[in-house]
């Protein structure tokens, strides 16, 4: 009894102790680039929360919290994290993006995990990171000497062409045999297409990054988009290949073949580009189109009895060019080094450990069962990966797996290449995507040639000026003897700028100047000057001191995080040898003459009537301005019932 009651009052003491120890010990304030939303109910979100409250309880003694950044319209790619870090305020794990990988290496925004990874198992570590992910994730710094790893991936993803069967079945196509290579892909697309019935047999992205699509079909061909020189390790596009002009055939001949449908009306193309697509996938209305496939939940929530997923179609040479995509984390490399938005003083050493164990954590083995748990009590079991189902004990669903999902991404798998991950391949598919404008556009106005070999040379020109431009542009590699003449053209029209600028001020300070005004000597008053040093004070705080910070920027190779390169004129010199920027400043300067013939002549002109008009000055004067005095709303209303249908 007495026993008892020593080991009772042990417990408690231990658990009390344990308890104080938490509740005054200091926490360690993680920010994460993005946590699960509490308020999301579906079996994904229930799955990466339950994920959340895993690590929570293994580790108490750090403290996640999500951040919020300002996004900028049209960089949807890490734009809120980039403003972050640009201002001092960044996330201590961030997202990294294939595309944007190497941006982040760098420009020292990413912190080596090899000190962590040193002290892991090899084998999860296996288990984890893909072969063909390895380059991506483990690669040489501009100046180091030897390989680091920057980022771990937490999610293998592989793109897998999806079709609808019921849309097979109805064309007279066999949903057990989707098309194997770019014949049938086409003679699919052509069966499927009712443009009556607004049905399409492929989708193919459009837009400003429409290479997005067409870079699989370049890999098919056995293509690529950039590659790396093993002596220098300088990037260089290189999509103006044969197998480049062989993928742009292909994307031709889906989107500008010239048929008749069923009634008789002339068609263009077995695609469908831009529209309600949304719409269009959720009525089934495409037969096919490229989409990804997650490691662990194949499918998804996408419907096997209705879908099928197959590889990319194989292209000319029998290779298949399936993406290989990977969501990635990182630790910034600030980490803990700034108050980070009012968090405090942090030891920065502690930060990327904790942010390590939350990496790590993540997508570990334990993790994923929770998620498999998760998704199986959702009533998503058959849509798991066989290979999980069996490694973590649930065989009895091995029955209900989709039969070909785990080889088609398994197949998808050892055929994939990354998606480029290069110097600024940030911008790469919108560089591809200029030439396959081009090439429809020359395609669609009959200007591409008439025979098969004048348009396999016309689109290698274009392909070629494509990757002149992208390596001038995007990789910034331009011959020594181009760049010394551009910027000795650049000083000489800066020196002309600069000489007007001056003489235009001296003018100006001419005419204002007083001449021959005497003005008698006076007792200086220094009072209104200290009045005025406030407002001159904020002047130059708010105005001149971020002109002349921006001035400074303007000549160097600017980097948010570590020291930037002073390179003089050279960005001038590259925007005044960049057509975009002509055309912009064409687009502006015809704007502006727009702007003033329509905006201030005609008023001008109207005001001088009105004040010439010999009868009913008064009638036509409140007519020309009641308007203004309208209020807006009733001005709205005025429109809705000119555009109401009830009353026609």
């Amino acid at each position: 009894m007495i026993k008892n009651r020593r080991f009772k009052i042990i417990i408690i003491l231990s658990f009390l102790l344990i308890s104080f120890s938490l509740l005054f010990s200091e926490k360690t304030i993680l920010k994460v680039f993005k946590l699960p939303d509490p308020k999301s109910t579906d079996a994904f979100s229930k799955a990466d929360k339950a994920v959340i409250e895993a690590f929570k309880i293994k580790y108490p003694d750090i403290e996640l919290r999500s951040f919020s950044g300002i996004d900028i319209e049209g960089m949807s790619m890490d734009s809120g994290p980039l403003m972050a870090i640009a201002g001092g305020v960044s996330p201590d794990i961030i997202y990294v993006n294939f595309r944007q990988s190497d941006t982040y290496i760098q420009n020292n925004f990413l912190y080596p995990l090899d000190e962590f990874l040193e002290k892991e198992n090899q084998k999860e570590i296996d288990l984890r990171v893909e072969k063909p992910v390895l380059p991506v994730i483990k690669r040489k710094k501009e100046g180091n000497s030897s390989d680091q790893v920057w980022a771990l991936p937490y999610e293998t993803l592989v793109r897998v062409l999806l079709y609808r069967k019921d849309l097979f079945n109805r064309v007279g196509l066999d949903p057990a045999h989707p098309p194997e290579n770019w014949d049938e892909l086409l003679e699919y697309s052509r069966r499927m297409t009712i443009p009556e019935k607004s049905v399409y047999g492929l989708f193919i992205a459009s837009g400003p990054q429409a290479a997005y699509d067409w870079i699989t079909y370049l890999w098919s061909a056995g293509g690529d988009a950039v590659m790396q020189d093993p002596l220098t390790e300088q990037w260089l596009s290189c999509f103006n290949t044969e197998s480049g002009v062989d993928a742009m055939e292909l994307y031709l001949k889906l989107i500008t073949t010239k048929w008749k449908d069923s009634t008789g009306k002339n068609q263009q193309g077995f695609v469908i580009r831009e529209g309600d697509i949304g719409r269009l996938i959720n009525e089934g209305r495409i037969g096919l189109r490229m989409t990804y496939m997650n490691q662990q939940t194949l499918g998804g929530q996408i419907d096997p009895n209705l879908y099928g997923v197959a590889p990319c179609p194989k292209g000319p040479t029998g290779v298949r060019g399936s993406e290989l995509n990977c969501r990635m984390m990182g630790i910034f490399s600030g980490a803990g080094e700034t108050n980070n938005g009012g968090i405090g003083e942090r030891d920065p050493q502690k930060v990327k450990e904790a942010a390590w164990k939350y990496i790590w954590f993540y997508d570990s083995e334990e993790a994923r069962q929770i998620r498999m748990k998760i998704m199986i009590d959702a009533g998503f079991g058959k849509m798991q990966n066989p290979i999980y189902l069996k490694r973590y004990g649930y065989e009895e669903y091995l029955k209900y797996s989709p039969p070909g999902w785990i080889e088609t991404f398994e197949e998808a798998l050892a055929n994939g290449k990354p998606e480029p991950y290069g110097k600024n391949c940030q911008k790469i598919y919108e560089y591809m995507t200029y030439p396959i404008d081009d090439c429809i556009s020359l395609e669609e106005n009959g200007k591409l040639g008439e025979t098969r070999e004048e348009k396999r040379i016309k689109i290698k020109e274009i392909l070629d000026a494509a990757v002149e431009r992208t390596n001038e542009k995007m990789i910034g590699k331009n011959p020594q003897e181009v760049r010394y003449k551009r910027n000795r053209i650049s000083i000489v029209v800066a020196i002309f700028i600069f000489a007007i600028f001056f003489i235009a001020l001296y003018k100006v300070w001419k005419i204002f100047t007083p001449q021959n005004v005497y003005i008698p000597k006076q007792k200086m008053n220094l009072f209104p000057y200290f009045m005025l040093i406030p407002a001159v004070a904020s002047i130059v705080l708010w105005k001149y001191v971020p002109m002349f910070m921006g001035t400074m920027m303007a000549f160097q190779d600017y980097a948010v995080a570590g020291n930037s390169e002073w390179i003089g004129i050279q960005n001038f010199s590259d925007v005044l040898f960049d057509p975009v920027w002509w055309a912009a400043l064409g687009k502006t300067l015809y704007y502006m003459l727009l702007s003033l013939s329509l905006g201030f002549i005609p008023p001008i002109i109207l005001a001088i009537l009105l004040q010439e008009v010999s009868h009913g000055k008064i009638l036509y004067r409140v007519i020309f301005y009641l308007p203004a005095v309208i209020s807006g709303i009733i001005v709205i209303y005025l429109w809705k019932l000119l555009y109401d249908l009830s009353l026609l």
